[in-house]
């Protein structure tokens, strides 16, 4: 009798379906390390600056319209009279604007490119005009004439 459930125990075992998993490892790889090249500019030979003179061009053309506007308007009006605001204010336009992606257009970049410069280069002269004034001082002389140095 014990042959008989031997037996019944090895063909239930036999007929059975028994998956068995094969564990597999994950190996980490070290992710590759390529130089991507710049991409050569289409624009070659005589025309090749063109667009960076032309985004400074426009910029200077409205400029002062610009600054106007927004000055005269009600935004405008509740900012502190300083010798610095419209300059910051031209900077924080040109900050909205790159965020609206107008720097993505290669003109739109040209041109907010031209405009950073010119607003860092007119707080720079600015700041030569505030210290200049600071250097400045009056004497008087004995015979009463005032000498600006």
């Amino acid at each position: 009798m014990t042959n008989l459930k031997k037996a019944r125990t090895k063909n239930k075992s036999s007929s059975r379906k028994i998956s068995i998993k094969k564990s597999t490892k994950v190996k980490k790889v070290a992710k590759r390390k390529y130089k991507r090249t710049a991409k050569r500019s289409s624009n070659t030979g005589m025309f090749k600056n063109v667009s960076g003179m032309l985004g400074a061009v426009a910029y200077g053309a409205v400029r002062e319209q610009a600054s106007e506007y927004i000055a005269n308007s009600k935004i405008g009006q509740q900012l502190p009279a300083t010798q610095f605001t419209d300059e910051a204010v031209m900077l924080a336009v040109n900050f909205g604007a790159r965020k609206l992606g107008l720097g993505k257009n290669p003109i739109g970049n040209s041109i907010l490119r031209a405009q950073k410069t010119v607003e860092l280069a007119r707080i720079g002269q600015g700041i030569r005009d505030v210290m200049s004034t600071k250097n400045k001082t009056t004497t008087t002389v004995s015979n009463g004439m005032v000498i600006i140095g």
